[in-house]
Parts: structure tokens; C-alpha cells; sequence
């Protein structure tokens, strides 16, 4: 068993976790650093600065200054060195680039090839996962390595129908 262990950890040395700066994002990075200490692999990560859009204010359209993704950005980047360091862990590269998500992670999987890729999901429930529109879906149907999306939050359980019992209820 311990030989198969150990035959396991050699296969991933390297992981990809995609980080957007969000709330949500803050458990990915946590389950990614918490892989790569366990696998004693090799962690990059990307964040991806949509195109900025414009927000709309009392009917009028204002753009969200460039130093405003750029200082999010880069606290971003402070928080996955911070993760990295504290968990003893060796992070290669903290990449931010401009564009869609799905494409650029995609785009960076295959030009620099990863063992698999950690990233999260918004939970949008039954209805949301229903529609292939989110980046985790996209990245999920094209990514040439596997992917590993981690929950918004820990508690979070779908239920089928009323009518079909939790595991803890079937016990007692």
C-alpha cells in the first residue's frame, strides 16, 4: 500500500490553480496549497482580468480604472505567495493575464502543460449546473489534463427529491 502511495505522489508534479481574487476562490487556493504540500509538487496559478466592462451608473457607463485590477491583482498575488510560503510549498509562477477565463486558462494549461488543475465554482445551484456556460464547465470539457473544482463552500449538497433520504437519516 505504501508503495502505491508513494507511485501516486510521483504522478502529479505539477498544479495549476486557477484564482480569481474572490471570496470563493480564497477555499480553492486552500485545497490547491494543501494538495501540492501533500504531493510535494510544483504549484503555479493564474488569475484572469476579464476585459474590463464598464459599469453603469444612474444610466451612465463608467470605466473602472486599469490600477484599480492592477492593485487587486497584485493583492491577489501577495495572498498566493503568502498561502504558498506559510505551507512550505514551492510556487513557480503566479501568472495574471487579460481576457476571458476559460480561454486563458485553457490557453496556459496547453502551452505549459500541468499534471491537473485546481479551480472553483460559484455554486449556482441545480439550475446553474444544468447550463455549460460557467468557466469551470468550459474548462472541465476542454482541459487535456484532469480538472479538480472545489465548492464555494463545504455544506453545500444537492438534493434530488424530498422524497430520497440524506446518507444520515437512511442509518437510523
Amino acid at each position: 500500500m505504501r508503495g502505491e502511495y508513494r507511485r501516486v505522489i510521483g504522478m502529479y508534479r505539477r498544479i495549476l490553480a486557477a484564482i480569481d481574487g474572490s471570496p470563493a476562490s480564497a477555499d480553492t487556493l486552500e485545497q490547491a496549497v494543501r494538495l501540492a504540500r501533500e504531493l510535494d509538487a510544483d504549484l503555479y496559478t493564474i488569475s484572469v482580468q476579464e476585459w474590463p466592462r464598464p459599469l453603469e451608473v444612474i444610466g451612465m457607463e463608467v470605466e473602472i480604472p486599469q490600477t484599480l485590477h492592477d492593485e487587486f491583482f497584485d493583492d491577489c498575488k501577495y495572498r498566493i505567495r503568502c498561502a504558498a510560503e506559510e505551507a512550505g510549498v514551492r510556487l513557480m509562477s503566479t501568472k495574471v493575464t487579460k481576457g476571458i477565463p476559460a480561454t486563458a486558462i485553457l490557453r496556459h494549461i496547453e502551452e505549459t502543460g500541468f499534471d491537473f488543475v485546481v479551480l472553483g465554482r460559484r455554486g449556482g445551484g441545480f439550475v446553474h449546473r444544468l447550463r455549460w456556460t460557467s468557466t469551470a464547465h468550459k474548462v472541465i470539457a476542454c482541459a487535456n489534463c484532469p480538472v479538480i473544482v472545489c465548492p464555494t463552500c463545504a455544506d453545500e449538497t444537492v438534493r434530488v427529491s424530498p422524497d430520497v433520504p440524506e446518507a444520515s437519516q437512511r442509518r437510523a
